[in-house]
């Protein structure tokens, strides 16, 4: 089953070397073939965190995607991610939307090898440790995801480096993600969603359950 599942070969960094890195170090022109959409949390101001204001061209670009995760977008580099600023767009004469449609376009090739663990209706994704979340994004992926599971695709991303699928159809699919989400991770810092999302017309959107 999903046999289908395929990425690039080669050893992944592990995700505690992988820094994440933005304004100021990205090339002025950058290397559109290394382009990659990475999901984040949205992160709101505190008064218990400090806070660094940057002016817009040295802010990363970001696009909404569903509930709490946004789309931010980096050249995957072999230590490290570092994210494009919207003054990379303007050096390199892109818009935001070239951006996403590059970013997606290369994530298949830039996606270590990605393996399915479990058996229904409890399954795990891995992918190197780095886009186990933004495998969200990998559209064809969950387009054959939809010809091997009953009824509504399912997934929860409680961290960069988790992402648990199940189906609607399966009993015992909702108390498999509720616990995967609520799980306690041993690096907050990685942290992403606790929502459980369902797939609709090739779109993830909230799950409100029972």
């Amino acid at each position: 089953m999903f046999g289908f599942l395929k990425g690039r070969k080669g050893k992944s960094v592990p995700i505690t070397d992988r820094e994440n890195r933005v304004a100021g170090e990205t090339p002025k022109v950058l290397d559109q073939s290394l382009l990659v959409p990475i999901i984040k949390v949205a992160e709101f101001d505190t008064y218990s965190s400090p806070v660094v204001a940057l002016s817009h061209d040295d802010s990363p670009v970001i696009k909404p995607f569903s509930a709490d995760l946004i789309v931010m977008y980096a050249l995957d580099l072999p230590t490290h991610f570092q994210f494009v600023t919207f003054r990379d767009l303007k050096n390199s004469s892109l818009t935001s939307e070239e951006l996403h449609s590059i970013a997606l376009r290369n994530l298949p090739n830039r996606v270590p090898k990605i393996e399915l663990h479990g058996q229904a209706p409890q399954y795990m994704v891995i992918a190197g440790g780095n886009f186990e979340a933004t495998l969200l994004l990998f559209d064809s992926m969950w387009d054959q995801f939809e010809q091997e599971m009953p009824g509504e695709l399912l997934a929860v991303v409680p961290a960069r480096d988790l992402l648990f699928v199940s189906a609607s159809g399966w009993e015992g699919a909702k108390t498999f993600l509720r616990e995967a989400s609520s799980r306690v991770l041993p690096e907050d810092r990685y942290a992403l969603s606790k929502c459980i999302f369902v797939r609709r017309n090739g779109q993830w959107m909230p799950y409100t359950t029972d």
